[in-house]
């Protein structure tokens, strides 16, 4: 009790891992984002400490439209009201930390957001033919972060699904470009 992750990065390695290994169950196994062809990953640990997974699936079924891209990923803060374990998730789990007021910012470092923050709103889901499609983002609810109300232009895109069930960061994309997936290809491939 007290202690800080930092001191205990087996417990973060051990819990990591079986949350990954479930995730993957219900993405392989129980299908939720579709039947899965082909996958890879590759898994780091991040500066501070942390791991994470960079994952790249091949479904059967592309998803092509608009409202199939919908029914997987959001990039919106949700309804509090009707929604209020997954607002409390996305606020806490899911927004970019506003760097705009802040040059100095990790992402920043001078220049622009390089993870190209705030984004823009949009009412529709629209695919992009060389990008990742530029998600839905009405702007309709609000989160607090560090002491400021933010919208929509600051959610990574995530599943609803998988953000309830895990509980952590799962930053969800659709790579409907040979440029967006071979970002994810990268990472798999890449020896040290």
């Amino acid at each position: 009790p007290g202690s800080h992750w930092r001191y205990h990065q087996d417990i973060c390695a051990r819990v990591f891992w079986l949350k990954f290994k479930s995730m993957m169950s219900d993405i392989l196994d129980k299908h939720i984002l579709g039947k899965v062809v082909a996958y890879v990953y590759r898994i780091e640990w991040q500066a501070r400490g942390l791991p994470h997974v960079h994952l790249l699936l091949i479904l059967a079924a592309a998803l092509l439209s608009a409202r199939m891209i919908d029914a997987v990923v959001s990039a919106e803060v949700p309804d509090p009201e009707a929604h209020p374990e997954l607002h409390q998730l996305v606020q806490d789990f899911m927004l970019h930390t506003p760097c705009d007021q802040d040059p100095d910012a990790g992402c920043r470092a001078g220049n622009p957001c390089k993870r190209h923050f705030p984004k823009d709103m949009s009412r529709n889901t629209v695919i992009m033919h060389d990008a990742y499609p530029k998600y839905r983002r009405r702007g309709r609810y609000q989160c607090s972060v560090k002491n400021r109300l933010v919208t929509d232009d600051w959610v990574v895109p995530h599943n609803a699904f998988l953000l309830l069930r895990y509980g952590c960061h799962i930053n969800v994309e659709i790579a409907s470009h040979i440029k967006c997936f071979k970002y994810v290809y990268k990472y798999g491939t890449r020896l040290h």
